[in-house]
């Protein structure tokens, strides 16, 4: 599963150049680091919905063959 890379150094320095105190940065970085970690990427994004489709598919064929048998198919 990809990564996503978050600098947090990098971004606490940027905050300690535009006037934030060692104190905020830290808390700042730690919350967005929090918020960051729950986000899905697009390769997440594209693995979930291609099982979908794969299951979405497979259940189409057998409710062609139920249907083909005359034998009520999935739901």
């Amino acid at each position: 599963m990809p990564t996503i890379v978050f600098d947090s150094h990098t971004f606490a320095k940027h905050l300690r150049a535009t006037g934030f105190t060692e104190e905020q940065d830290e808390v700042i970085v730690d919350a967005s680091r929090d918020a960051l970690s729950p986000l899905v990427t697009n390769e997440d994004l594209k693995i979930i919905l291609s099982k979908k489709y794969w299951h979405a598919c497979q259940k189409c064929k057998l409710n062609q063959h139920f249907n083909s048998l005359g034998i009520r198919g999935l739901e």
